[in-house]
């Protein structure tokens, strides 16, 4: 068994309420199946200090138990003080799983663990500044063979860290690789700091989204909600900004943040998840 590590995900630490964002205010906070045998018992026993089960504050519905909310924006567990309630009073051990874990998305396959970050998290795309180069660090015994949508996913990603194929060439291998068909492709202008940001939250979209996510209804594969994202992106014209590679990083995530809401993109592969504690 392999481990492939994002080259930024070792040195990723949540910026809690210091974060611009603060995820606990944009997703809904679910949890997994297995995660329920633990209601009622231990940490989850008395959440509040009042006695009261975690379901207390649980809503349910066909794909699960998430948290409710106080409104439209924030988890019922986050307080005044832009930190999690939970946290606070009990540890990070009794946070949902998802919550200890995100943005890392850390996806079991057959040959191999893959650990990257999503790239809604701006510290995520912050730490792309200094990446390079951007090919995963891989750690395990022998040669990773991958099986073919593995290696169509590192072909892509080859020619994305290979600085001598501009990025619109990157865009259209993309399309072609993966049989998009797009009748236009996202187009970008700038100065060269700027396409240079563009090409790396491009491959974390790619080494983050495309295998575990490949397949999600809404689109032909991943690489269609790539680009479509990437195509919104270019219509707000955001090389006319003047901004710090930090200020980008924060709009990008912010962005990705409202597409992937608009669009729906909120799956969940149990089957694949590990827990960020296992490892």
């Amino acid at each position: 068994m392999h481990s492939l590590y994002y080259p930024a995900y070792k040195k990723f630490l949540c910026l809690a309420k210091d974060c611009p964002m603060n995820c606990c205010r944009f997703y809904r906070i679910s949890f997994f199946k297995w995660e329920e045998k633990k209601f009622g018992k231990g940490d989850w026993a008395d959440i509040d200090g009042k006695g009261n089960d975690i379901r207390h504050y649980l809503e349910q519905d066909a794909q699960g138990w998430f948290c409710r909310r106080k409104d439209d924006k924030s988890c019922v567990f986050l307080n005044n003080e832009d930190m999690c309630s939970i946290q606070r009073r009990i540890g990070p051990q009794a946070m949902p799983s998802v919550c200890r874990t995100y943005p890392r998305l850390i996806t079991r396959f057959d040959d191999r663990i893959e650990f990257s970050l999503d790239p809604c998290c701006p510290q995520a795309v912050r730490l792309l500044e200094n990446c390079e180069p951007w090919a995963p660090e891989i750690e395990g015994v022998g040669p990773l063979a991958g099986d073919g949508a593995y290696q169509k996913r590192a072909r892509v990603l080859a020619l994305f860290a290979d600085r001598q194929v501009n990025l619109e060439a990157c865009i259209e291998a993309l399309d072609r690789e993966y049989e998009v068909g797009r009748e236009s492709l996202p187009h970008f202008e700038g100065s060269a700091t700027f396409l240079e940001f563009v090409r790396k939250v491009t491959a974390l979209l790619i080494f983050s989204y495309v295998l575990p996510y490949d397949g999600f209804p809404a689109f032909p594969s991943v690489a269609h909600f790539i680009l479509d994202a990437l195509d919104r992106y270019a219509a707000t014209r955001p090389w006319e900004k003047e901004e710090t590679f930090a200020e980008r990083s924060f709009g990008f995530a912010r962005f990705l943040i409202d597409y992937v809401e608009e669009v729906g993109f909120d799956v969940e592969f149990e089957d694949r998840y590990i827990d960020s504690q296992e490892v």
